[in-house]
């Protein structure tokens, strides 16, 4: 069982994951960028975040070979970019903030 910390973390993960997602982008430029963000995550917890963003149907993987190496190429979906955009919600994915003007 997680923490209530630990879930609100993930939360603004998940949240963050798709703010970063405009179109598409790779496992690795994620991990990177939300470490960037303060909000670092190992590959082994970042699988199950993806997993569960696809399984929810905001996102979709595939691999790419490039040369020697094969990259997680995730993109989102139209249900994803409404979640993103705050249009619709999960309970388990941080609100959008909306900022001052």
């Amino acid at each position: 069982m997680n923490s209530p910390t630990s879930d609100v973390v993930e939360s603004i993960r998940a949240r963050t994951l798709l703010e970063l997602l405009d179109v598409t982008g790779n496992d690795e430029a994620l991990i990177e960028a939300l470490a960037e963000l303060g909000l670092a995550i190992s590959q082994a917890a970042f699988v199950p975040l993806l997993e569960r963003l696809e399984t929810a149907g905001l996102i979709e993987t595939s691999r790419v070979q490039i040369g020697p190496v094969a990259a997680r190429v995730v993109a989102l979906t139209m249900a994803g970019d409404d979640v993103r955009r705050g249009r619709t919600e999960r309970d388990w994915i941080a609100a959008p903030t909306v900022s001052a003007a």
